[in-house]
């Protein structure tokens, strides 16, 4: 094999089938037969160039902002590497050596065209990239311009790229500087700390034993979605009759009434709560970024047995887990991460309109970990391992189980996704959601946009605050054991939760406005001392970020200089307004935040509170028509339309004798431009339990759901009807609708 330059290969018969301008760096092969052109160095590095911006640094980015995935899927520092090198080397290696072959069978055309078209999409998809980036950064969707714009926009600058690439030497030689990448980008993606700590078992952490002088036993929960004003009652006063628990532990505790979330989104929510720090949307809840977490400061004191129930941060893994170490590869974990990261990669580089249901991201990646059957979930090592978002029961019972009677000082800590959606809970612990497919729709919600019409929205509202009892049922059992087992009086109690969640038509239930501020931002908090009996209400301007300074002042350790939060115990001057942060927003407003009772208004005026006019499962549209027999009721002609249904009714299976099929959910075989209401009947055995009616909303048209008393179904021979009902005229008339269960 040697170079030839360009006067010689005109001398030769089969300059026809490959020449060009500048051949420059040209490899030929020999053989008996003559000799043919392969492929260039210049070609090479285009094609590394391109790979490096289009596909290895968009990827590479992602997974450094998100290093936790390599702890839950145990990916070996070795594993992430060749990774990398897969990403860098598999098309430029690859197409050369294709092309090369096509040229060295004489197919030099084919081979150019191979590389023009392959040099177009690696330019098309670095211009999709940017697209997206550039459409979320600067918040195109709020003013109502469509990524696909974008995205035909890169599209035709992907063309326009191809053609200056193919007429002019300097973008060429611009391409071939740009080959750095394939170094830079690998060591950008190590100098991240949090990668460095997680891939290579780099620490920053020295650990420097600090004992706590008032080690008392800690118990903190932290609820995921909790709206602090969901509480309350028509005198602004936990309600006693639905939350009992909540009530009881404010009886002899400190109850910061005014407290909010600085962060919306869990993953920053719970970060701000455990290390006082406003987050950044740069970091990621590791160790690495976050240096000062309460579990450290807990750990550093060498005094505390802990049991740690937190799925989102890895603050806890990164004190038990030895220092991740350089490992052989292994062919699975690298087949793992590649899948991964390529599901990851076709969805940011897609316009958002596009549906991608076939590119199923792991849930893994977004911390949420794989579903965890009552089998799989255990105390492993002082930390509850089990599902995200399911078992949340079983999470709890883990809980409960870990609070025994011992002398030493305990840390117990626990983050459980409740009232947060996927809403199947009933406050008896029971699940509503047939064998724990906990991903059903909610209807009136396209993603976390609620519908126009109030009804649906009421509807989901219902089942959060089911939940919200569970949630208190379960804050009950955690204080019926620490006070059986004789701990509740001498520990720290702190109960709150990372973020509340909006239930108003026509917006978003993560996103704050005007009107949804006092959902999101409001938080329960409430804190209680060892030894304390006198209970107080207090409406200061409190912040998430005060609760580990809080704690720390309880068991007389020193706050941390990082940390921007203050104390609870100590007098200081009161923060002049409240912060919280809705990426790409920073939202200010005032300290008083008087409007936060806007919330508990409207969740009165639509179901009453539990010493008032208790309408929690009695959201009815007929309400004259429950608990009377079908038989005594005019019944007139069956239907012209069925309905799906696509959850509830039918027998409690004695498997899953947890699961009671109560809520159902289902849509008219109508037409779906007739958005007109229709108002329905069900009926349990032969006796009306719920009134509902379908959409307003021609985006869900014909959708209806409704939530039986859990009591009402037997063992075995439940029979559900669905009726229209006819209000017209000087009587009621009810006609049935036919039954098409939604399969299975």
């Amino acid at each position: 094999m040697w170079a030839l330059n360009q006067a010689t290969l005109r001398d030769w018969p089969f300059h026809e089938i490959y020449c060009r301008e500048s051949l420059r760096g040209k490899v030929v092969m020999a053989q008996t037969n003559g000799l043919r052109a392969s492929f260039s160095l210049e070609e090479f590095l285009h094609l590394s160039a391109l790979n490096a911006f289009a596909v290895a640094q968009p990827i590479l980015d992602r997974l450094a902002a998100n290093p936790g995935y390599l702890w839950r899927r145990n990916i070996s520092g070795m594993d992430v590497i060749a990774t990398i090198i897969i990403l860098l080397t598999t098309i430029p290696v690859g197409s050369c050596l294709i092309i090369g072959l096509l040229r060295w069978q004489g197919l030099a055309r084919s081979a150019d065209v191979a590389l023009k078209c392959l040099i177009s999409f690696l330019f098309l998809m670095s211009f999709l990239i940017a697209a997206r980036w550039i459409a979320e950064s600067l918040s195109f969707g709020h003013y109502g311009v469509p990524q696909s714009l974008l995205a035909l926009l890169a599209l035709f600058s992907a063309g326009l790229a191809v053609r200056l690439y193919s007429r002019h030497e300097a973008i060429r030689l611009v391409l071939s500087i740009c080959a750095c990448g394939v170094v830079l980008f690998p060591m950008s993606f190590f100098s991240s700390a949090a990668i460095q700590e997680q891939v290579l078992g780099i620490s920053r952490q020295k650990e420097v034993a600090v004992p706590a002088p008032n080690p008392a036993p800690v118990v903190m929960i932290v609820f995921d979605g909790l709206c602090g004003m969901a509480l309350l009652d028509e005198h602004h006063e936990i309600d006693r009759v639905r939350y009992p628990a909540f009530a009881r532990l404010a009886d002899v505790s400190d109850f910061y009434r005014n407290a909010t979330t600085v962060h919306t989104r869990t993953d920053h929510a719970v970060p701000a709560i455990l290390c006082s720090t406003i987050p950044a949307e740069n970091r990621v809840p590791v160790e690495a970024d976050y240096p000062t977490s309460l579990f450290r400061m807990i750990h550093r004191t060498q005094q505390y047995k802990m049991t740690v129930a937190e799925p989102v941060s890895h603050f806890f893994k990164a004190l038990k887990i030895p220092k991740r170490r350089l490992q052989s590869t292994s062919g699975t974990q690298i087949g793992t991460l590649l899948a991964t990261l390529l599901k990851v990669y076709v969805d940011i580089s897609m316009p958002q309109e596009i549906d991608l249901n076939l590119v199923s991201i792991p849930k893994e990646w977004f911390g949420m970990g794989p579903f965890a059957w009552a089998s799989e979930a255990s105390v492993i090592d002082g930390e509850i391992v089990s599902g995200w978002d399911s078992g949340r029961e079983l999470q709890c019972d883990q809980f409960i189980q870990a609070i025994t009677n011992t002398d030493e000082p305990t840390f117990r800590f626990l983050h459980v996704v409740i009232p947060h959606d996927p809403w199947n809970l009933l406050p008896s612990g029971k699940s509503y959601v047939r064998y724990g497919n906990n991903f059903d729709s909610i209807v009136g919600s396209d993603e976390e946009l609620w519908a126009d019409d109030g009804w649906l929205v009421n509807q989901g509202w219902q089942r959060y605050l089911l939940q919200l009892q569970f949630a208190d049922r379960a804050l009950g059992q955690i204080l019926d054991r620490l006070e059986r087992t004789g701990q509740l009086d001498r520990s720290l109690v702190v109960v709150t939760a990372d973020h509340g969640m909006a239930f108003a038509p026509g917006f978003n239930r993560r996103v704050p406005s005007a009107m949804t501020l006092p959902d999101i931002a409001s938080v329960p908090l409430i804190i209680k001392q060892p030894f304390q009996k006198r209970p107080e209400i207090s409406d200061r301007n409190v912040e998430t970020i005060d609760v580990t300074p809080t704690i720390a002042d309880v068991l007389g350790l020193q706050a941390d200089g990082a940390w921007e939060g203050e104390s609870l115990l100590r007098e200081h001057a009161e923060r002049p307004r409240k912060t919280l942060i809705s990426p790409p927003d920073t939202i200010v407003f005032e300290a008083a935040f008087a409007q936060r009772y806007r919330y508990l208004d409207r969740m009165i005026d639509a179901f009453g509170t539990g010493s008032g006019d208790d309408r929690l499962q009695k959201l009815n549209i007929v309400p004259e028509l429950i608990g009377r027999q079908t038989a005594g009721l005019t019944l007139g002609n069956p239907a012209a339309f069925n309905t799906d249904l696509y959850h509830g009714g039918g027998d409690i299976d004695p498997k899953f004798s947890n699961f009671v099929p109560c809520y159902l959910q289902g849509r008219l075989s109508i037409d779906h431009s007739d958005a007109s209401p229709r108002i329905l009947a069900i009926a349990l055995n032969g006796v009306v339990l719920a009134t509902t009616r379908t959409t307003r909303d021609p985006d869900f048209a014909g959708e209806w759901s409704a939530m039986l008393p859990e009591d009402a179904f037997l063992p075995a021979g439940n029979r559900v009807q669905l009726f229209e009902v006819e209000t017209g005229g000087l009587e009621i008339i009810l006609h049935e609708i036919a039954l098409k269960p939604f399969p299975s």
